[in-house]
């Protein structure tokens, strides 16, 4: 998913609040020169655990029920899971609204696949879903890990967008 985080909170001064983006869950060991996460079943909670990119907020504990404080970055996050950590001070916290609104292009999907190999299905579907959250001004290669862009992946991107374009060249 990309989209724009929303944390809405009462009173809590002093909590501290850590909010982790991942896109799996990793297993305790590392490999490679650059130590990284070793994933095996990006969904297994009970052999992995999560790790990824953190947005750390200190609450000011001035919000109320109904003028409540909120925490909204500026720029999207990706993840497929988001874990909150919360360690409150001297006074309580009330979490009001976890939430985060879904951000990229718009995508009028016009084209279907059929094949008698039900297993194609999902590769359709996943290349849909990855290339949604791909488009943003531009698009780009893993919104998670570079927001970079390359040629030949915006090259594919293009053709898949706008095929009658390209049809008639």
């Amino acid at each position: 998913m990309t989209g724009y985080i929303s944390l809405v909170l009462s009173a809590g001064k002093s909590a501290d609040i850590t909010l982790t983006y991942a896109e799996a869950y990793v297993q305790e060991e590392h490999v490679g020169q650059d130590h990284v996460a070793l994933k095996k079943d990006r969904l297994d909670q009970k052999n992995g655990h999560l790790e990824g990119y953190q947005d750390n907020y200190h609450a000011a504990g001035l919000g109320t029920q109904d003028d409540p404080e909120i925490y909204e970055p500026f720029w999207f996050r990706t993840f497929r899971f988001v874990q909150l950590h919360i360690k409150t001070g001297a006074e309580p916290l009330t979490l009001q609204r976890f939430d985060y609104q879904e951000t990229g292009y718009p995508l009028e999907v016009s084209t279907s696949v059929k094949t008698s190999d039900e297993s194609l299905s999902d590769i359709w579907e996943i290349s849909e879903r990855t290339l949604r959250r791909c488009m943003h001004e531009t698009y780009e290669d893993c919104p998670y890990y570079e927001q970079l862009q390359y040629v030949m992946d915006s090259r594919t991107q293009i053709l898949y967008t706008y095929p009658e374009l390209f049809m008639s060249i």
